[in-house]
């Protein structure tokens, strides 16, 4: 038992300085969408992030059927990609309720990737907060169709002990516990 003890905590120390990493990601969140200021809207409201398109963006009546733009948010990015020639004159998307499902996480910034082919946007059309990001499309033009730009979020993460260094806590606890009874009982 002598020399369970000093290995248990070794082992303690090594997780508590050393937590496993837990992913943290937007898949299986429900993000919240809207298209405002112009005459276009988003469709639908809110949508689980998963694989593929979120959202359409259009006209209403034919958003769905005919749109000018998809959103997909993916892992930590956002890409807007456009489907049919349009001027967007002061319309402005709002992406709500970006929580991250794993350790909590918040915006801390973003970058534009290279690459981007709508034209005209810029680091200066999008602000965020804690958990949303806006767009302002004013004035963009989109010259054709399958123009895409991404943009990726610069996440903090809090730190959230894996379920197995909570294990291994407890154990090292029962173990010590143990130990110092045997030792006060000798």
């Amino acid at each position: 038992m002598t020399r369970i003890f000093p290995l248990t905590a070794l082992a303690l120390a090594l997780t508590t300085l050393f937590p496993a990493s837990a992913s943290a990601t937007l898949v299986g969140d429900t993000v919240t969408a809207v298209f405002s200021g112009g005459q276009t809207v988003a469709s639908p409201g809110s949508a689980e992030v998963g694989p593929g398109v979120e959202f359409n963006i259009g006209l209403p009546g034919s958003v769905n059927t005919s749109p000018i733009m998809t959103v997909d948010v993916g892992d930590g990015t956002v890409t807007f990609t456009s489907r049919q020639i349009f001027f967007l004159g002061s319309d402005r998307l709002d992406l709500g309720d970006l929580d991250w499902i794993g350790p909590p996480g918040r915006i801390v910034g973003f970058t534009i990737l290279p690459g981007g082919q709508i034209p005209g946007l810029t680091e200066s059309d999008v602000t965020f907060t804690d958990d949303s990001l806006s767009v302002n499309f004013s004035g963009i033009f989109l010259s054709g169709a399958g123009l895409s730009t991404t943009i990726e979020l610069d996440v903090e993460h809090g730190i959230v002990p894996e379920p197995g260094s909570l294990g291994l806590l407890l154990l090292g606890g029962l173990l010590g516990l143990g130990w110092a009874r045997r030792s006060a009982a000798a």
